[in-house]
């Protein structure tokens, strides 16, 4: 399951919530290009490895964020932990 598709849940006149549609809503791009931030000026192939490792694994240890950086051939491991801390912040505030 995409961890940033939520499920909409519309309410009607006596206040019952059904879910109406369950769907994507994942824009186009997950990050736009940010100055400071490497993973958002990178490539698809470099982000969808980088959503496909969280989607395994949301919280790495710090030996695979390290391999992950040279196999990626990020300036160092600390660019790696950004998005992962990135994209949980995404996914909380998809939740609420």
């Amino acid at each position: 399951m995409d961890p940033l598709s939520p499920a909409i849940t519309f309410f009607d006149k006596e206040g019952k919530g059904r879910t109406s549609y369950i769907g994507s809503l994942v824009p186009e791009k997950l990050f736009y290009p940010t100055p400071g931030l490497w993973f958002t000026n990178q490539g698809s192939e470099v982000l969808d490895r980088l959503t496909e490792e969280y989607e395994k694994n949301p919280y790495p240890t710090e030996t695979e964020l390290d391999a992950l950086a040279r196999e990626l051939n990020a300036p160092d491991s600390q660019k790696i932990v950004s998005f992962f801390q990135n994209m949980r912040i995404r996914s909380q505030l998809s939740s609420q």
